[in-house]
């Protein structure tokens, strides 16, 4: 069973899509199911998906009406327990899938939500904003 699903939404996203595709390689469990929910790019993105097979469990690409519309239809898709939303220009640390079916897995009642620190940073990898704990 699937316990988190992944959903990225895409548009245009090749200039960033790689180095979030690479960092969640680098942590895919059998647990963990991702999605790309693709806009219909006329960039390189879904090439970009296509070489990341082994990451991605579910592509479509079509056209949306933007990104909340890109994710209901990951959700329609999505087998996890508990869905995370990321964007393509995200990424976590090298642990944090580990940290989230670590914390699921000792939770004594089942969360709607489940939030984490973020660390919002500028294109030089500077933190400009730090949300949560």
């Amino acid at each position: 069973m699937k316990v988190i699903s992944i959903i990225i939404a895409t548009f245009n996203a090749e200039k960033v899509l790689e180095r979030c595709l690479k960092g969640l390689k680098l942590q895919k469990k059998d647990e963990v199911e991702i999605l790309i929910i693709d806009g219909a790019s006329t960039d390189h993105t879904v090439s970009i998906v296509k070489k990341n097979l082994g990451v991605v469990d579910i592509i479509l690409s079509e056209p949306d009406r933007g990104i909340y519309d890109a994710w209901n239809k990951g959700i329609k898709l999505a087998h996890g327990k508990y869905i995370m939303f990321l964007g393509a220009d995200d990424y976590l640390y090298p642990d944090a899938i580990s940290s989230y079916l670590d914390f699921i897995s000792k939770m004594k009642a089942d969360c709607d939500i489940i939030s984490a620190k973020s660390e919002f940073v500028d294109s030089k990898g500077r933190i400009m904003k730090v949300i949560g704990e």
